[in-house]
């Protein structure tokens, strides 16, 4: 069920990116993906810095659970990096998308860079499933092993 107060606030200012982006958790909490990234396509149209960033990675999950959509996430996750290369999140979800798709040599090296950017994590946002430097260190020990590299 969607929380009123969020579609009040949405209402009130369609402009602003918190209601927007508010308003789009409620919707990707209820699986209503579309709804979700249209909404969060609005959040980061209408902000910068930390919200746009989130508001974009949010896109790419909900294409994630839509499932199939490899390529867009690919897209999304690789324009974020070239948007904001200090941050490691994208980075993280990239390496993700190469153990799917078994690009080891690539997965490694997203792995990598995340790690050099790990001090820039982000956690006044809800989770952006990447918590800690663990879960890079143990891609890129996966991949390593996987292409037969020394970690």
């Amino acid at each position: 069920m969607i929380d009123k107060r969020f579609v009040h606030a949405y209402v009130l200012d369609p402009t602003d990116p918190i209601a927007c982006y508010n308003l789009a958790k409620e919707y990707y909490a209820v699986k209503h993906y579309g709804e979700a990234v249209s909404f969060f396509l609005r959040a980061a149209e209408n902000s910068e810095g930390d919200l746009r960033y989130n508001s974009m990675l949010h896109v790419a999950f909900c294409y994630r659970e839509l499932g199939g959509r490899n390529y867009t996430l690919n897209s999304i996750y690789k324009s974020l990096v070239a948007r904001y290369p200090d941050r490691p999140e994208a980075y993280y979800h990239l390496a993700k998308l190469c153990e799917v798709e078994n690009a080891n040599m690539d997965g490694y090296m997203w792995a990598n860079l995340g790690l050099q950017n790990i001090n820039n994590l982000n956690t006044k946002f809800e989770s952006l499933e990447l918590d800690n430097v663990v879960e890079l260190l143990f891609l890129k020990a996966y991949f390593a092993w996987l292409i037969d590299k020394p970690a």
